[in-house]
């Protein structure tokens, strides 16, 4: 007899619920997010972290990839050898690695619970030579506005998953390279032959993955956004 293998959403559905029970007490909210540039599912356990993914991470051109489930590490020191798992391990462009780790509070002092674990986390970067990054409240909450533009912009992208399009792909290209910058609403008229859905999605996908600049600084990504080409 053959036994057929869980569908993917019910693997999703499993890993949500593993997530759920395994936040005990706590009353974060859990993501449950697509990522263009990883072309994956992830679940984000908290706010933090989800505005730490979406403005460090998938719109953060500097970045190529990155794992937001990474193994545990053991970070051996002088006294004891300790087990420690990343929010995030990054691959950028260059080719650098970076740990990221997202911890809540508004000073740039440890909180005495998390004393241990960031002495766990710096040995272990030390040991392999990797740079470590800490964020926290300082760092994220400016950028809460602006990360939810982008989450709703990647929506738009989020259409698109598993699908090619290489047809649409090479006549926006075109049309990015001729006009180097404007507004959202000139590239749609440029290509109104061309189902308006499949080109917001790929003008997200492209900025995304680096080819053009979007602007969503000052308001939602829409017809009046501002892009230009950019310059690498």
């Amino acid at each position: 007899m053959t036994i057929a293998s869980p569908s993917p959403k019910t693997k999703i559905r499993k890993n949500v619920l593993s997530h759920y029970r395994a936040r005990g007490k706590r009353i974060n909210n859990l993501w449950l997010i697509y990522s263009p540039k990883t072309d994956s599912d992830w679940i984000l356990p908290s706010d933090r972290e989800l505005i730490h993914w979406l403005v460090f991470l998938e719109t953060n051109p500097e970045v190529k990839t990155f794992t937001l489930q990474p193994n545990l590490i053991i970070s051996h020191d002088n006294e004891d050898n300790k087990g420690t798992i990343f929010d995030a391990v990054v691959t950028l462009t260059s080719g650098v690695t970076e740990y990221h780790e997202v911890k809540s509070g508004a000073g740039r002092e440890p909180k005495a619970e998390d004393r241990s674990q960031l002495a766990a986390q710096l040995n272990a970067a030390r040991k392999d030579n990797i740079t470590y990054k800490r964020y926290n409240d300082i760092d994220l909450k400016p950028h809460a506005k602006f990360a939810m533009r982008w989450l709703n912009a990647i929506s738009y992208a989020a259409v698109l998953r598993e699908q090619d399009h290489k047809h649409f792909k090479s006549a926006l290209s075109a049309v990015l390279h001729e006009k180097k910058k404007g507004c959202v609403r000139e590239v749609l008229d440029s290509l109104n032959n061309y189902d308006q859905a499949v080109v917001l999605g790929l003008i997200v996908k492209f900025s995304i993955s680096g080819l053009i600049h979007l602007d969503l600084t000052k308001q939602y990504f829409g017809f009046e956004s501002k892009w230009s080409l950019s310059k690498n």
